[in-house]
């Protein structure tokens, strides 16, 4: 599913596509902070970590795959509201995106 967002300024177009979802699950932090979404990298950390360092090391098999796929799921929410913050509205499947817009792929 591919979502198009718009800039009413300067007309540029955004699309967020599935490979948000693979790239957050398999990036983690990385993903998060490229997107500077820093405080739910630290809560990426936390989650993914912190089970195994407070009880059992065996939890960090639980935990890691636990919020990766966590992740994955919430990022289009993430990345829509940040959009949506930032004054960009929703557009049609039609619309192509900018050149120079890197999108969140």
């Amino acid at each position: 599913m591919t979502l198009k967002f718009r800039h009413p300024a300067n007309g540029d177009v955004i699309e967020i596509s599935h490979l948000s979802c693979i790239a957050a699950f398999f990036l983690g932090p990385l993903y998060l902070l490229a997107y500077r979404f820093t405080w739910h990298a630290l809560l990426w950390t936390v989650l993914a970590i912190g089970p195994a360092l407070l009880w059992n090391d065996s939890l960090l098999a639980i935990s890691l795959p636990a919020t990766c796929l966590l992740y994955a799921v919430m990022i289009h929410p993430l990345l829509t509201g940040r959009l949506r913050a930032n004054g960009w509205k929703s557009t049609d499947g039609d619309a192509l995106p900018s050149p120079g817009q890197r999108g969140y792929h």
